[in-house]
């Protein structure tokens, strides 16, 4: 699987780039989610550029929002299965295809505009 990673902090075109990725053992508390949608936001880029008050270590994987749907869960998860389009927790890390969340907070979003869905935590 691929994910948008950050070596260095400067102009986005320059120090982004995609980066093979492993993703993690999934815990009988966690989802598997894919990738739907996942904005680009003035945050983001701020925070590439290192203008954002919010500094992350790097190298790291961007993104701040989106939306996925559950590809995999683990034994004790109740609130979603299998299916479900979800919203991405703020702290994930969305710029990548697929991502191991802890299922805690998670629920399933109505059928509506995926890509609209997809801004829902920000914006």
């Amino acid at each position: 699987m691929k994910g948008l990673e950050v070596a260095s902090f400067g102009d986005p075109m320059d120090v982004v780039s995609a980066k093979e990725m492993e993703l993690p053992t999934l815990n009988s508390t966690d989802v598997v989610v894919e990738l739907i949608a996942s904005p680009i936001n003035p945050s983001d880029i701020l925070q590439i550029q290192d203008r954002y008050p919010a500094r992350k270590k790097l190298p790291s994987i961007f993104g701040s929002e989106g939306i996925g749907k559950i590809h995999e869960i683990g034994n004790e998860v109740q609130n979603v299965k299998v299916g479900d389009i979800i919203l991405l927790p703020l702290d994930v890390n969305t710029w990548q295809e697929r991502l191991l969340i802890r299922s805690k907070h998670l629920f399933p979003l109505p059928s509506a505009d995926q890509l609209q869905l997809a801004m829902l935590s920000i914006n």
